[in-house]
């Protein structure tokens, strides 16, 4: 139950999990069908990814960008429930971790 519960959303295509919020599905998913008590709703109001807690380091940019890519970023951010600018600072982490330029 727990595997198909995973692998739907990506398979129809509604959003793409990455290993920590897979986990954090897993996590979710066995305290519902495990727990003893009724279900309540949790609406997460915080991140998995500590790196975004160092609020203290952020600096801010402009940014010019293209309408078209501004609406698929913003698109995407809302299918993965982040800000537009947590897409973003995502996409380049991530594009910076792939190129071996960052932790």
């Amino acid at each position: 139950m727990v595997e198909m519960a995973l692998d739907m959303p990506s398979k129809n295509k509604v959003v793409e999990l990455d290993e920590e919020r897979r986990a954090a599905m897993v996590s979710n998913l066995l305290l519902v069908l495990c727990g003893g008590r009724a279900i309540q709703p949790v609406v997460n109001t915080g991140t998995l990814y500590h790196e975004a807690l160092a609020m203290g380091d952020q600096k801010t940019i402009l940014l010019r960008i293209d309408g078209g890519v501004l609406d698929a970023l913003r698109t995407w951010a809302d299918e993965e429930l982040r800000s537009l600018n947590g897409q973003i600072e995502h996409l380049l982490r991530q594009a910076l971790r792939e190129q071996g330029r960052h932790r």
